[in-house]
């Protein structure tokens, strides 16, 4: 089972290496993911709250969730290198 791990670790970490070498960086996908979540759950809550307070909030949540895919961006570039 050791030996299944460690062939595992290996053959992921050279995939990554060979699809960073041709321009791909699976790390802004998974960043452009959880933004789209992000979003979503800004809508959900948007449904969920009454009108007064409604957009003042919507505009805190999508703000965080900018914020989110700003700071995991500059993370996934930089492991992209």
């Amino acid at each position: 089972m050791r030996l299944f791990a460690a062939v595992f670790v290996v053959l992921l970490t050279w995939g990554t290496q060979a699809a960073m070498a041709q321009g791909y960086c699976p790390f802004t996908d998974f960043c452009g993911e959880q933004h789209h979540r992000c979003y979503r759950n800004c809508a959900a809550l948007g449904d969920a709250i009454a009108w007064p307070s409604r957009p003042r909030l919507l505009a805190q949540c999508t703000y965080g969730c900018e914020r989110q895919f700003n700071r995991c961006m500059y993370r996934a570039v930089h492991w992209c290198r």
